[in-house]
């Protein structure tokens, strides 16, 4: 590996770092008042009452139990991760909504970060990367940020 190689991985390295931690900021900043807020609307159906997600112990049934979320169809499959999350949250902190809220947001940066290296990665390919080489980590930057600061639900 050359110098040269070195010091653009070294280069991106630290683009990367400011990346997640410029999308980590933005994203506490635009949703840290919603650590205080309570349950709305469907969660007291879909969480806080709901046995399959209020669990008590980590027990291979109730893992099980959290994957089939759904109490009008206990035999099918239903939002497996996001039961799992929330059953994981009971575990921690029952139904106090600070933890859910905490989980959703790193996930939310999680998701945001993978985006970014994504778009920066396809940018990059040898088809466009001689048409966006000098832009391609901004405009993979700034798309992770407008993706991170839209709200899906704008009701």
């Amino acid at each position: 590996m050359s110098g040269c190689e070195s010091e653009t991985q070294i280069s991106f390295c630290r683009k990367f770092l400011f990346s997640s931690a410029a999308l980590a900021v933005i994203l506490c900043s635009i949703y840290a008042n919603s650590f205080d807020c309570g349950w709305h609307l469907d969660d007291f159906h879909s969480v806080t009452g709901n046995p399959n997600i209020q669990l008590k112990d980590l027990t291979w049934a109730g893992i099980s139990k959290s994957l089939h979320s759904d109490l009008n169809y206990p035999e099918k499959l239903y939002r497996p991760l996001t039961g799992l999350t929330f059953a994981l949250n009971s575990i921690v902190s029952g139904t106090n909504p600070f933890s859910y809220h905490l989980v959703n947001l790193i996930i939310h940066w999680l998701s945001s970060v993978f985006l970014f290296l994504f778009l920066h990665q396809t940018l990059n390919l040898p088809s466009l990367h001689r048409k966006n080489a000098l832009s391609s980590y901004s405009i993979a930057l700034l798309g992770a940020t407008l993706w991170a600061v839209n709200p899906i639900q704008t009701q």
